[in-house]
């Protein structure tokens, strides 16, 4: 911070470099990136594939091979145990500390698939036992699981298709399972009878002889808390293929539970509807700010991502984006391909993506966070959804080798958890350089603001002579914009002291000022000799300046 040249000559000096430098930032681009991924052979444990985004790459590996008998199933968590529902029916635990995982002795209620099994022996003969049979093995499944944490307790609850042997027909329910607030999943044990059933979908409906006897993969199934506190979650409930074909029409059907996203609250058994006209909706969120989000497949594209209101008809089966799987127009649609006359998606994919699952993206990466997240069975794995006053500004898709039957984003590892058909647990997080990146943006925007007030700055101010050294080249000593309130010694630079670096806390205005009057009363062996400024007055008048810049 010596001085030396002329106040003009200093000044154009400092002005001509900083708008070159901006110059060169601005014309500088790197390739951009496209999506990829691999590793489906990859062995438990063993770190590193990458799944390449337009931003930076993600690591990813995979933890556990659970198993399951059938597709299906989903994730819950609490800040340190991940928990995890086969298609089947069986209850793992992942210790997120150790990633240990559990196989627990939490059993729960019976979705009596036996029963099913013999019903469609009796209703059908032939050819069509064996098909029966085949779907009702597939389709009579366990959808999702949560944790909902309250003053009442820690409360279990999964989502499952029922087959009432009473009454020889499919339901749908939601059981739940209390536990003392303080008691860890891992060490849980639990008997069918310890569930208590707070919801029971209507009608019971029983084997079709049209179509598809039992079409539980249109369940959708998925539920999300709502409000931890009063006991509220939501649960998006398929269609079972009761869209009107040779079949009633359930989701217009008021009458009827299914095709609808359902409030339920898990204290009273209180149920109220939504909104209707649902195909299969196999993922629903709650996001940071108490909005509902919810993704669907459509019959042959026309995948939506929907935002379900009290009040909302999203039209079908009347009305779609996409066409029957023959290929021929939808019959329902008076204007194929419009979705006119009522609610529409925010977004809809055409061709389809298979959407499973989706989350709003918390604690991972400054780039991301507060995105959606779709995760998919397709080829497309991963979507990541940028919104603006409820529209869709990007898409980015990410490609993963196997089906993502659901992910999710836990804040509290900072990463991305991923369920797939083939039973594997998959844990994806950024790069060591996706946070480098962060640092690197931070000080190519405080070289930019610096060079934008820099003219104004330099003309009645201290901060001249400051700027001699400080001048944002790369290599130079560290940017002066945005110091203030930034830690100490953090910036992208090789030149630091360990005096300097060795200093805990942020660069106060009273920490400034004590190093401005003298560097090595602040950090003894700091190589900075002195500042050049000689009153309180100049110290007070770089400060100000400080202060602009960190505005």
């Amino acid at each position: 911070m010596n001085k030396g040249l002329s106040e003009k000559t200093r000044s154009q000096n400092l002005v001509a470099g900083a708008l070159l430098l901006f110059s060169l930032m601005s014309c500088s681009k790197s390739e951009p990136a496209g999506p990829g991924g691999s590793g489906s052979d990859i062995k438990v444990g063993v770190q590193s594939p990458i799944i390449k985004t337009n931003m930076f790459d993600l690591k990813y590996e995979r933890l556990h091979n659970l198993g399951q008998k059938k597709r299906g199933g989903g994730i819950g968590s609490t800040d340190d145990e991940l928990v995890v529902i086969t298609g089947d029916g069986q209850i793992h635990v992942i210790n997120l500390e150790n990633d240990e995982a559990l196989k627990t002795t939490i059993a729960v209620p019976q979705n009596n698939q036996g029963d099913a099994l013999l019903a469609a022996d009796v209703a059908f003969e032939g050819a069509s036992v064996a098909e029966a049979r085949r779907v009702i093995n597939g389709y009579l499944r366990y959808d999702d699981v949560l944790v909902l944490e309250n003053k009442a307790g820690r409360h279990l609850v999964i989502s499952y298709s029922y087959f009432d042997n009473a009454r020889q027909c499919f339901t749908f329910k939601i059981s739940v399972l209390s536990i003392p607030a303080s008691q860890l999943l891992r060490e849980t044990e639990a008997n069918t009878d310890d569930w208590s059933t707070v919801y029971t979908a209507g009608p019971c409906f029983p084997l079709k002889s049209r179509r598809i006897a039992f079409a539980g993969h249109q369940s959708g199934g998925r539920i999300d808390v709502l409000n931890a506190e009063s006991g509220n979650i939501v649960l998006a409930l398929g269609d079972f293929e009761f869209d009107g074909l040779l079949v009633d029409d359930y989701p217009q059907d008021k009458n009827a539970d299914y095709g609808k996203v359902w409030k339920i609250n898990i204290h009273a058994g209180r149920h109220n509807v939504i909104s209707i006209g649902h195909r299969n909706p196999q993922g629903i969120t709650v996001d940071a700010d108490g909005k509902i989000w919810s993704v669907e497949h459509g019959p042959r594209g026309g995948d939506e991502l929907n935002a379900p209101a009290e009040g909302l008809n999203f039209g079908w089966p009347e009305v779609t984006l996409g066409i029957r799987y023959s290929g021929d127009p939808w019959p329902g649609n008076q204007a194929q391909g419009r979705h006119e006359q009522f609610d529409r998606p925010v977004f809809s994919w055409v061709p389809s993506i298979a959407p499973s699952n989706l989350d709003q993206v918390t604690g991972f990466h400054p780039f991301w966070d507060g995105d959606l997240l779709v995760f998919t069975l397709a080829s497309t794995g991963i979507h990541r959804l940028r919104l603006h006053d409820n529209r869709v500004i990007f898409d980015e898709a990410m490609k993963f080798t196997q089906r993502i039957r659901y992910g999710m984003s836990h804040a509290a590892t900072g990463s991305i958890y991923l369920w797939t058909d083939g039973g594997d647990i998959y844990r994806v997080r950024p790069t060591k350089q996706a946070f480098e990146m962060v640092r690197q943006s931070e000080a190519i925007y405080a070289r930019h603001l610096q060079s934008e007030n820099l003219e104004e700055l330099v003309e009645d101010s201290a901060i001249r002579f400051c700027l001699e050294c400080h001048t944002g080249v790369a290599n130079s000593p560290p940017v002066l914009a945005g110091i203030i309130g930034a830690e100490i010694a953090s910036q992208d630079y090789y030149g630091y002291s360990d005096a300097l670096s060795s200093r805990k806390g942020k660069w106060t205005e009273e920490s400034l000022a004590a190093f401005l009057r003298d560097p090595q009363a602040f950090a003894p062996g700091t190589t900075m000799a002195g500042t050049g400024l000689k009153s309180d007055e100049e110290i007070s008048e770089v400060l100000r300046a400080l202060r602009e810049l960190s505005r």
